[in-house]
């Protein structure tokens, strides 16, 4: 017998399975680039905004999104060496689920109130607006946010870094071009949460 679970149904299962690995321990959750980061604009600058859309989800998925989670991975397995309890999210395999973004940001977002104790971001988390989410719901939840080295990542720091990540952007992206559509969504995406995480810095 089949049995058809909703989006939100799948989430529930992947918590309860989280907390009866976890139980009542917070460990650290590590924020990283996965769809998008510095890696997504340097490749489509130089070879996404050239493929044909049939051809580009692939070879991005080859360029961008296999390399950040294994650098995902790889930081993940460092920490863990270093005796820190860490969550790794890129090693969530749900192809299957058909999540979109927002589906996957919402259930992060339960694993940070949940079990998370803080949140340390990997170095090009600025160009990722998964991570900018993550940032913002991490001061939400009271969570103390660090850079990749473990130093304090004030709100003030995040938004210089965020800051740059959009000049970048900017700079990169042609209004003219439909091509650049990624990197316009990636834009807007980014600055709709550092506009939120201003309103955190501000008090």
């Amino acid at each position: 017998m089949n049995i058809e679970l909703t989006g939100e149904q799948l989430a529930d299962v992947a918590l309860s399975t989280l907390r009866a690995a976890l139980g009542s321990e917070r460990y650290q959750y590590l924020s990283g680039p996965i769809t998008g980061g510095r890696r997504l604009l340097t490749w489509h600058l130089a070879e996404g905004r050239l493929l044909a859309a049939e051809r580009r989800r692939n070879a991005c998925r080859r360029a961008v999104i296999e390399p950040n989670i294994a650098d995902l991975r790889e930081e993940a397995n460092r920490q863990r060496a270093a005796g820190i309890r860490t969550i790794e999210p890129g090693s969530f395999e749900a192809d299957f689920v058909h999540w979109g973004q927002a589906e996957f940001l919402a259930f992060w977002d339960r694993v940070l109130e949940r079990h998370a104790s803080r949140v340390r971001f990997v170095s090009g988390w600025e160009f990722s607006a998964g991570c900018a989410f993550e940032y913002r719901r991490a001061a939400a939840h009271g969570l103390a946010r660090v850079d990749v080295d473990g130093h304090e990542l004030a709100p003030a720091a995040a938004l210089d870094l965020l800051a740059t990540a959009l000049g970048r952007i900017d700079e990169a992206h042609d209004p003219a071009d439909p091509r650049d559509e990624v990197l316009a969504r990636l834009r807007d995406a980014i600055a709709f949460q550092t506009s939120l995480i201003a309103a955190i810095a501000r008090g």
